[in-house]
């Protein structure tokens, strides 16, 4: 009998082993996939950001030309 309960729980040990490692690796993908994204987000702000600066940037140049008094 002592052997039977001795398989039964090498078995479940092995099982939840699996179901850890299966979860740990679906938890890796959705991580990964999360952080791809805000990078993605971070990259699409950091050039809308840019392009914004450098049209200002540009109007305040175009400024200070129209301002000078000769």
């Amino acid at each position: 009998v002592k052997v039977d309960v001795a398989r039964l729980g090498a078995r479940l040990i092995c099982l939840v082993s699996a179901l850890t490692v299966c979860f740990t690796l679906i938890s890796f993908i959705h991580i990964s996939s999360k952080i791809q994204k805000t990078e993605n987000e971070i990259l699409g702000k950091q050039a809308a950001f840019k392009a914004k600066s450098q049209v200002i940037w540009a109007e305040l140049i175009e400024a200070g030309r129209t301002l000078r008094i000769p």
